[in-house]
């Protein structure tokens, strides 16, 4: 709040900074310039790209952005996900409080970027394809006490193109949460002579290819129990064996996509 560069000192903004070198010294940017006076209202960063030229980031304020036909604007006082981009904002979805995971730090599984920023995969419980994932089953989905199952979307930023990666194509209401990583770090390992600490770091994005877990009826599966399934070129593909009746989990996948780990 104290760095704020508009006109009041009302609400959390996000800068970049570029460090001072010979010759030049060091300079600030508000990335989240707001017009209205209300503030931004940033709650945290989601991912960025390795040269932090693409920066996705979940603010409760309404920024100004090109507005986009047919597709809806952000609202006031809720967690709108913005992408920042040579110094200007867009506007890709508005989540839930649920979605908290996606912002919540850097040691979050619920969000990943491909190394270049152009394509974001994240988590919501928001129906923001308008698949209605409102477990089939009552009880299942009710950690986030919003009823709703999240999924998997991923966002390319080069044509605006939202989808669904973990949503039932048949319109069946999911069984069960879809996750890109069920790894949760760090975590403590003991060894014969110490303990060391192991963050999991995982590659979901990789190529073209996005990786992620589901317990829902998806390329072949019965659906009840976990798998790990790819998304390619819009079709959704089994990578474990989804007709085993074992649950199994993403953990990591090579540069190329070619190379998956799972358990």
């Amino acid at each position: 709040n104290d760095a704020y560069t508009g006109p009041a000192d009302n609400a959390a903004n996000l800068y970049e900074y570029e460090a001072a070198e010979p010759g030049r010294p060091g300079h600030l940017t508000d990335l989240t310039v707001d017009d209205s006076g209300d503030g931004a209202a940033v709650q945290g960063v989601v991912q960025s790209s390795e040269d932090g030229s693409y920066i996705y980031f979940v603010a409760d304020g309404v920024l100004p952005t090109k507005a986009v036909a047919g597709q809806p604007n952000p609202v006031a006082g809720q967690p709108n996900l913005y992408l920042s981009q040579n110094g200007e904002a867009r506007f890709i979805a508005t989540l839930s409080e649920g979605d908290s995971q996606d912002w919540a730090g850097p040691a979050s599984t619920a969000a990943d970027v491909s190394p270049s920023g152009t394509t974001l995969a994240f988590l919501s419980r928001q129906p923001l394809t308008g698949y209605d994932n409102e477990p089939a089953t009552p009880a299942e989905c009710t950690a986030s006490g919003t009823g709703k199952c999240q999924e998997v979307y991923l966002y390319e930023a080069s044509t605006g193109a939202l989808v669904c990666a973990s949503c039932n194509p048949s319109g069946a209401r999911p069984v069960g949460e879809a996750n890109l990583s069920t790894l949760t770090g760090p975590t403590m390992l003991t060894g014969p002579t110490k303990e060391s600490e192991l963050l999991y770091r995982t590659r979901n994005i990789a190529g073209t290819r996005l990786f992620f877990n589901s317990s829902d009826a998806l390329a072949g599966a019965a659906g009840g129990v976990e798998n790990v399934f790819e998304l390619e070129d819009g079709h959704v593909y089994p990578i474990s064996d989804v007709a085993g009746g074992q649950p199994s989990m993403f953990l990591d996948a090579g540069a190329t996509g070619e190379d998956v780990f799972f358990a």
